[in-house]
């Protein structure tokens, strides 16, 4: 199975990985760094992308409660409807000086959750940031 992800450099603190694109549009409007029109976008992007898929329900390797969430989302390329709407989001970020990583594995790391749609993955300790 081919995987797709979209990352930026900051990094999450629950994770200790590359933000990926929803956070960090998320971030972008907090910040208050985008225009209305673009928010009213990203609101449609947003319900778009909820209402054609689920999210993960498991984040982390163990079912311990005090262990730390650190599976990261990964887009099956099968899904190619998502992925294009996950490339329109990547151009605001890169619009707004926001540089964007595509990432391509067939290896995310240890699966926690899936979908038809995309993994939630645990990256593997010797997996090399990108």
């Amino acid at each position: 199975m081919k995987l797709i992800r979209y990352q930026v450099a900051q990094v999450d603190e629950d994770s200790r990985q590359p933000l990926g694109i929803f956070q960090a549009a998320v971030e972008l409007r907090d910040a208050g760094q985008l225009s209305q029109a673009e928010e009213a976008w990203l609101k449609d992007v947003w319900s778009w992308f909820g209402s054609k898929m689920d999210a993960p329900s498991r984040w982390r390797r163990s079912g311990r409660a005090a262990s730390r969430a650190t599976a990261i989302c990964w887009m099956k390329c099968s899904a190619t409807e998502h992925v294009a709407k996950l490339r329109e989001l990547a151009n605001l970020l890169e619009a707004h000086d926001v540089p964007v990583q595509e990432l391509m594995t067939t290896r995310p790391g240890y699966i926690v959750w899936e979908d038809d749609h995309q993994v939630a993955a645990v990256p593997f300790k010797a997996q090399p940031r990108r």
